[in-house]
């Protein structure tokens, strides 16, 4: 299933994999499973006084320039019009007809859905044998091309392989089993046939297909990349390739080859549907359009998604008309709608946007006074200690105000002017999900106490936090931005934040907050000191994973999220478990939700809001990542789909260091001018971290001059 950049969802499902299928069964041979009768001619023959000569017709279908033909009909006529066989000629181009008796046949080659024109060839058969017995019958196939078609459009496999009769068995039972939906035992028959042939294109290209058609991506990869080695003008091959490389996320790689699929096959629609999403998935807006108009134009009705995957690019550009109206034309050409009702109520909501485009004001027209929290409970320097948090804030924390001051009440004062936040969409209005097997309960168990001693060692490490805070409209286009650069030194339970600059302009009292700070430094590692009430609840968010925060006042409203992976892997529900490679590390990839009926803090209600994924490395049993969407029935679709997604609202990025620590790299809320998302904060906000370096000196020394030597 995919999902539009706004939200909405469609049956991508049916052209990867029934589109996928039909290839397949076209161009393959899969129909070997078929009976193959061979009745005998109404004209009996036989030898003087010996047994009846049969005759066997063997050939190889090649086209005009000597390539081979296979997934093609053969089927042989007697004289009264009777069909005598009927088979598909297989993979390396080659037919074999047996059990023939004297007479005269036609053989016809069936075309249908390749660029060849029919072919027919009488055979007359007729014995020279004096006692009977087997003839071979040579017989020379030549395919004309149909005017105006391309030979490779639709050959198949054009190439000969000589392929050993115990693995062409093993691969006839596996692709007769997985035509009738037993999958398990088809991969079982298709793997033995690898085992006796390596090289086996065919089981390759089929068992890579099932495994794609199962969402086993990992699986699939090795198997398509060979097959595609083995024979690279097999654009089914490719096109299966394509949507694997999209799925992991290999953009380039993606686009490369669905590009040469659709070299080769320049009729298949759903190779320029994927193509459309791995570009929108890669920035190319243009490319993306036009690959998606070039599916409906190959397609027609059959490529209806299209419309849909434009509407979400022209929603992203703002162009609501022409978004709304692929909408409409989505409604009326597709046939696998399940929701009309949802759809009509985005086109509602794309007019809406549309009459209120051009009279929107540029900035938000009610006083803002947002604030941010630092990533960890910081101890405010020198320079810091004056600045005045929001009331909502709880405790001391490192505050930059960000645009007009808002003294203590302010929000009181406003409150006829507050616009309140819409109420966030639940989970008790989807299905259920099913349960996980007990070892990927048990990953996420470890994954969670992992955050515990990742965010300790951290407390060895000195860093930079690059803080960039953006104030949206209501469109989510950024009217103010500040930006905040700051080293990070550890002390007890937390880390003491000295200010560089801001928005690009040094600090003026840099040198009098190292010296505060290296004071503050020295005193919380004094020996024997018991530490305050302060410092004991800041040791006690060492019991998860390292946090960020955000607080503040928006149109009058304030606001305070706690981004907090620990509390998403003990409130949510866990689904659709898969593995991934990313950075040449094996990921475990989990669709997560929140669970129906568990509380939630507020300053963690958001969570209730989001459906996304979690990547746990495989090895260290860590979050490596975190996304999440707002939560729609759609979006809790589009999280196990191909399709290109929104920026997600909610990104946790961890990075790998030398010495095997994992450490934050990025940690995001963007709200997107979605003020309902978190706590009435329509904000992005960006804490980027980097230059992480053991801690491993005098506090004085490194904090009044850190010329004199290296974390």
């Amino acid at each position: 299933m995919v999902e539009s950049s706004f939200g909405a969802r469609s049956e991508l499902a049916r052209p990867i994999v029934h589109g996928l299928l039909f290839v397949f069964l076209c161009f393959t041979g899969l129909t070997a499973w078929l009976p193959d009768p061979c009745f005998a001619s109404a004209v009996p023959s036989s030898g003087q006084g010996g047994a009846p000569t049969t005759f066997a017709l063997t050939g190889i279908v090649r086209n005009q320039s000597n390539q081979i033909v296979s997934g093609v009909r053969i089927s042989v006529t007697d004289e009264n019009n009777r069909t005598v066989h009927s088979s598909f000629v297989e993979s390396n181009g080659r037919f074999t007809v047996r059990g023939l008796q004297q007479g005269r046949f036609t053989l016809r080659i069936e075309t249908t859905g390749s660029p060849y024109e029919e072919y027919s060839q009488p055979v007359d058969l007729q014995s020279l044998r004096q006692f009977g017995g087997n003839e071979m019958i040579p017989v020379d196939v030549v395919l004309k091309v149909k005017r105006g078609n391309d030979p490779l459009a639709r050959a198949g496999s054009l190439f000969v392989q000589d392929v050993p009769k115990a693995a062409r068995t093993e691969y006839e039972r596996g692709a007769k089993d997985v035509k009738a939906n037993k999958t398990d035992s088809g991969i079982a028959a298709l793997k033995k046939a690898i085992e006796i042939f390596p090289n086996y294109f065919d089981a390759l290209e089929m068992l890579g297909t099932e495994y794609v058609k199962g969402n086993q991506h990992e699986l699939a990869l090795p198997l398509l990349t060979q097959s595609i080695d083995i024979n690279r003008s097999a654009p089914k091959g490719l096109y299966a390739l394509g949507v694997v490389y999209l799925r992991l996320n290999q953009l380039p790689e993606a686009i490369g080859v669905l590009e040469e699929s659709a070299k080769i096959d320049s009729s298949n629609p759903n190779t320029q549907m994927m193509l459309g999403l791995a570009y929108a998935n890669n920035g190319g807006a243009e490319k993306s359009e036009a690959a998606f108009k070039k599916a409906l134009q190959l397609g027609g009705p059959a490529a209806a998604e299209a419309h849909y995957y434009l509407a979400g690019l022209y929603n992203k550009q703002e162009q609501y008309r022409k978004a709304w109206q692929e909408l409409d034309l989505f409604l009326r050409d597709s046939k696998s709608v399940k929701d009309p009702a949802q759809i009509k109520a985005m086109v509602a909501s794309l007019k809406e946007k549309e009459k209120t485009q051009l009279s929107r004001p540029a900035h938000p027209t009610a006083a803002e006074s947002p604030t941010i929290n630092s990533p960890l409970p910081p101890r405010a320097a020198a320079s810091n200690a004056s600045s005045s948090a929001s009331p909502a804030a709880g405790s001391a924390g490192l505050i930059d105000s960000i645009g007009p001051a808002s003294e203590p009440g302010a929000t009181e004062s406003a409150a006829s002017k507050t616009i309140e936040p819409k109420p966030v969409p639940n989970t008790s209005t989807l299905g259920p999900v099913p349960p996980l097997s007990p070892e990927y309960v048990e990953l996420l168990r470890q994954a969670e106490a992992s955050g515990v001693s990742a965010h300790t060692r951290l407390l060895d490490f000195t860093y930079q936090l690059k803080k960039t805070h953006r104030v949206l409209n209501e469109r989510g286009i950024g009217v103010q931005t500040q930006e905040q650069i700051f080293e990070a030194y550890p002390i007890r339970g937390e880390h003491v934040l000295i200010l560089l600059s801001r928005n690009g302009q040094a600090s003026r009292t840099m040198s009098e907050d190292r010296r505060m700070a290296a004071k503050q430094l020295e005193e919380a590692t004094r020996p024997g000191k018991s530490g305050s009430a302060q410092e004991m609840a800041a040791e006690k968010e060492l019991e998860g994973y390292i946090t960020a925060g955000a607080t503040g006042v928006y149109q009058g409203r304030t606001g305070y999220v706690s981004i907090n992976v620990s509390t998403i892997l003990q409130s949510c529900e866990f689904f659709s478990p898969r593995v991934e490679t990313v950075s040449g590390r094996q990921m475990v990839v989990l669709n997560y939700r929140h669970r129906a009926g568990m509380k939630l803090a507020g300053k963690h209600a958001y969570i209730a809001g989001l459906v996304g994924t979690v990547w746990i490395d495989q090895a260290d049993r860590i979050v490596a990542r975190l996304e999440g969407w707002p939560l729609t029935t759609a979006a809790f679709d589009l999280v196990q789909s191909t399709a290109p997604h929104d920026e997600a609202a909610l990104i946790y990025q961890q990075g790998r260091q030398p010495d095997g620590s994992w450490f934050p790299t990025v940690i995001r809320m963007n709200a997107g001018g979605r003020a309902e998302l978190f706590d009435g904060l329509n904000w992005d906000v960006v804490f980027e971290f980097g230059n992480y370096q053991r801690f491993n000196t005098s506090a004085s020394e490194k904090l009044n001059d850190p010329s004199k030597s290296k974390p």
